[in-house]
């Protein structure tokens, strides 16, 4: 993933590199949409990110770690003493994306689908646009428990996301084609689960 906000997959690399060295290892980071089609493709051999389909017999889909949703709103504006949000709550502020153009469409209908958002949204770049926005009162943005740290916590605050009264979470898989299955991918992958135990 593009940003997931945490070093195990840093830590896998390198100790599988170190336990392999003759397995020379390339990293690509991209959307959601970008990892699956790059699988589906086989321009990769391993996926690493969240859930946004049903599961696909097609694919070992090994689970690693779930995460609170968090909503990251301004300190200064109407949500600055809530201790939680539910997303009907946010319908009159842009949900802000953090993607391209290219893939706006696929993001905006997971956020409307999936997480339940009602009202507009707004494209940047980056973490520092998004910031920039909030701090306006212009928008919010959806992070997990792990991401929220790369926001400056001075200016933004992060409070847990409801849809209904229930909590929102996020599910990280490792994912693989079956017929693809070896010994060094699945090793990746048993290193890579036992960061998050």
């Amino acid at each position: 993933m593009k940003s997931f906000g945490t070093t195990e997959f840093l830590q896998t690399v390198a100790e599988f590199s170190k336990s392999y060295p003759e397995v020379k290892i390339k990293t690509n980071n991209g959307t959601h949409e970008q990892l699956y089609d790059w699988l589906r493709e086989e321009k990769i051999d391993l996926a690493f990110s969240d859930q946004r389909r049903a599961p696909s017999n097609e694919y070992v889909n090994d689970f690693l770690t779930e995460s609170g949703l968090m909503v990251a709103v301004s300190q200064t504006g109407e949500f600055s003493h809530a201790e939680q949000i539910d997303v009907a709550d946010l319908a009159d502020l842009p949900c802000i994306l953090i993607t391209d153009s290219k893939q706006q469409l696929a993001e905006e209908t997971y956020y409307q689908e999936i997480l339940g958002v009602k009202g507009g949204f707004r494209l940047v770049a980056n973490y520092d646009e998004a910031q920039m926005l909030i701090a306006a009162n212009q928008g919010y943005l959806i992070v997990n428990q792990r991401t929220q740290n790369l926001l400056d916590s001075g200016i933004i605050q992060t409070v847990p996301l409801h849809n209904g009264g229930h909590e929102l979470t996020q599910k990280y898989y490792m994912y693989w084609k079956v017929d693809n299955s070896g010994f060094y991918i699945e090793t990746f992958a048993e290193m890579f689960e036992h960061h998050f135990k």
